[in-house]
């Protein structure tokens, strides 16, 4: 699975969505969000077959904090939501109505955009977070059985 770096911070941090969208788009490129997707699903694939197993006291520090990822994403992609749900009042001028139609486009429509990475990641931390709870389900499962193992050969 790929490494991330934390990104560098962002020169423009005047509000809560240039840190986080700064902060996220500067770690992702369009070829690793979808490098990013696709090990996550075949990290939950490994998880359901058995591929890997974790410990509650393992694997809910991580869980945890993918929450708390998830939770900024989400509270992201409310904010950037309600910037966009209009084209920004950039002047009743052809010139205006022009450049705010290709702002939104830009922010919502084209491949790439702000808010199809922002949805994705938040896929992509779902399905780490599946493969988790998956882990730490079959991880359970198999220390139930060994221990169940050991009672019974015990007189």
């Amino acid at each position: 699975m790929p490494t991330y770096e934390d990104p560098e911070p962002t020169k423009d941090s005047s509000g809560p969505i240039s840190q986080s969208a700064g902060a996220i788009f500067g770690a992702m490129g369009g070829g690793q969000v979808a490098e990013m997707t696709s090990e996550a699903k075949k990290m939950v694939s490994s998880a359901e077959s058995g591929g890997f197993m974790v410990s509650e006291d393992a694997g809910q520090p991580i869980r945890d904090s993918l929450a708390r990822i998830q939770e900024r994403v989400r509270a992201t992609l409310f904010e950037i939501e309600n910037l966009i749900s209009a084209e920004p009042p950039l002047g009743d001028h052809p010139y205006g109505r022009q450049v705010a139609r290709r702002q939104r486009e830009v922010m919502v429509d084209d491949a790439g955009s702000p808010l199809e990475m922002l949805r994705e990641l938040e896929r992509v931390l779902a399905d780490a977070d599946k493969a988790l709870e998956v882990a730490m389900k079959r991880y359970k499962d198999s220390e139930s059985a060994a221990s169940s193992s050991v009672a019974q050969h015990q007189v």
